[in-house]
């Protein structure tokens, strides 16, 4: 009765099955206790005359199931865990106790198995597999260090990014990874926030152990038992060297050139400013030089946009070759370049500088078995006679090369305000033009051309003009040439 009693009352599964048939259809159900139950959802009649296999589903391990029958085979003990199912269908796991029972003859007659539920020691267990699989595998670096700040662990990824295999970081502290880039107060404040806030997170320059400094991303965050008292900390890093260049790359790009890795037409401008601060303080003048290749185009379209890159790349190279330290180089696009050279006293120096500037053209460009040769015209406008700011300088330099440019190219011209005048002369020209074509206010006239010597008739000219109130204040502008062609 006492037996009874304490077995009733147990918190494990009491099972007892016949001993035999070990195979199918395998031994049956005897008894089971209230605890079978309570876990199982099963009453005593529903199994009493079963086999124990019924609580077996999909998921359960035939190896261990196959080690089970070849011990009970041999009339061994066996302990194994098992994962069987509940009357709703919930898995659950066991650990079984399997042991053989004889009678006084020695005679095998029944199995008796204690079984324990063990579902939340498994589940545990594999949160705690799955905890190292992700801590071995993630892409961060895992440091994890006692609340001495001696390191206990690291991951995979730690010895990835910083060169130390585990063994030997190990009962050392992280600073060992130290740069030397942060100075003693950056560390008094990362401790501090620990302390106050149990969380750490900044960018922060580390060192490799080939020597190599890096930027890495670093959280820290304290681990604390159920007391608050701290017992360990964790602290997760990434290298950002990648990220850093692409920002520096981006940054470049924003400001330079892609092709020549010159400053483009934002960075020029931003540096023309300061020259010209600069020049203001200390009463010296900058001259801004435009360079156009001459006849860029034709070399382009005829020998291809590799050949017109190389040859860009190569004039960048000479220029540069050709300035000072002080001065700027940029390129603007297509076949433009910029220069600003400041410290000039007089006219004289920035004519110094363009004679160097034609040095650069001087001598043939060997491309991909090509010789080139190509010359450049260049305008110039001078601060703060031909303007007081950047844009200003850069237009009117523009007007210069446009004048250069005209007068037969290869030569340099210096801007005038004459040169503005006829840039808004010919602009109104050309828009009123557009406007007469829009309106059709042309009319076509015929010219006699005469023989001096006979006075006859030779031949007609035929002229455009247009309507007198699109002309007004442009008397000049009024008759076009359009052609010429013998009578």
């Amino acid at each position: 009765m006492l037996l009874q009693t304490a077995v009733e009352h147990l918190n494990d599964i009491v099972l007892i099955t016949e001993a035999e048939p070990i195979d199918e259809p395998n031994p049956r159900i005897l008894f089971t206790n209230p605890a079978f139950e309570r876990l199982t959802g099963y009453q005593a009649d529903e199994v009493i005359g079963r086999s124990p296999r019924f609580l077996q589903g999909p998921e359960t391990d035939r190896a261990t199931l196959d080690r089970i029958r070849h011990a009970l085979e041999s009339w061994q003990p066996v302990r194994e865990e098992v994962l069987n199912y509940t009357k709703t269908g919930e898995p659950f796991w066991l650990e079984m106790d399997i042991i053989p029972l004889a009678d006084e003859t020695g005679w095998y007659t029944h199995w008796i198995s204690v079984e324990r539920d063990v579902t939340q020691r498994k589940h545990t267990e594999e949160q705690l597999r799955l905890a190292a699989k992700a801590f071995e595998n993630t892409s961060d670096a895992i440091t994890i260090t006692d609340a001495q700040g001696r390191i206990v662990s690291v991951n995979r990824a730690f010895t990835r990014i910083t060169g130390y295999s585990a063994d030997e970081v190990i009962g050392h502290n992280p600073s060992i990874l130290q740069s030397g880039r942060h100075d003693d107060a950056y560390y008094v404040r990362m401790w501090q926030e620990l302390s106050e806030t149990g969380q750490w997170r900044d960018e922060i320059w580390n060192r490799h152990k080939s020597g190599r400094v890096y930027p890495e991303v670093l959280t820290i965050n304290a681990v604390r038992d159920e007391h608050g008292t701290i017992t360990h900390y964790v602290g997760v890093f990434t290298d950002i060297s990648r990220h850093k260049q692409d920002e520096a790359q981006l940054a470049f790009l924003a400001h330079h050139d892609p092709l020549t890795r010159l400053p483009n037409r934002t960075l020029l401008l931003d540096r023309c400013r300061k020259m010209l601060a600069a020049a203001d303080r200390h009463r010296h003048r900058v001259a801004l030089i435009f360079i156009g290749l001459d006849h860029f185009k034709t070399i382009n379209d005829s020998l291809g946009h590799v050949i017109g890159d190389q040859l860009l790349q190569g004039v960048a190279d000479r220029l540069l070759e050709a300035l000072r330290t002080s001065d700027t180089l940029a390129r603007l696009g297509g076949d433009e370049f910029v220069v600003l050279a400041d410290h000039l006293t007089d006219y004289q120096d920035a004519v110094a500088v363009i004679r160097k500037l034609a040095t650069a053209f001087g001598e043939s460009f060997e491309l991909n078995n090509q010789t080139l040769f190509i010359t450049a015209s260049m305008g110039v406008s001078v601060y703060p006679r031909d303007g007081t700011s950047a844009e200003v300088l850069l237009r009117n330099a523009d007007a210069a090369i446009h004048q250069a440019k005209q007068e037969g190219r290869n030569t340099y011209q210096f801007f005038s305000s004459e040169m503005n005048t006829q840039a808004v002369e010919t602009l109104n020209l050309m828009t009123q033009l557009r406007q007469a074509l829009r309106y059709e206010e042309f009319s076509i006239h015929y010219q006699p051309r005469f023989a001096l010597a006979t006075g006859t008739v030779t031949g007609w000219r035929r002229c455009c003009v247009g309507d007198t109130r699109v002309w007004v204040g442009s008397p000049q502008a009024g008759l076009f040439l359009l052609q010429s062609r013998a009578a």
